[in-house]
């Protein structure tokens, strides 16, 4: 639901690796975690470390101030 100014401030902010993942990624740590019996009751972040919230809220500007 963001913009694609957005996602470029994300990539370009600090996510790590420069680039949002391939459903592919995706798709290969689903499956992992479905044919690893010992993985149980676990949030698996698929953020490359990026925290956002769930309300698509605007992301602030490196300055600290939250974009129009």
């Amino acid at each position: 639901c963001w913009t694609n100014e957005v996602k470029t401030r994300m990539i370009n902010g600090g996510m790590t690796p420069k680039r949002i993942g391939y459903p592919q990624e995706i798709a290969h740590i689903i499956k992992c975690v479905i044919e690893n019996h010992y993985i149980n009751a676990e949030n698996i972040r698929i953020d490359t470390g990026f925290r956002s919230s769930q309300s698509c809220a605007p992301l602030p500007h490196r300055n600290g101030k939250v974009a129009a």
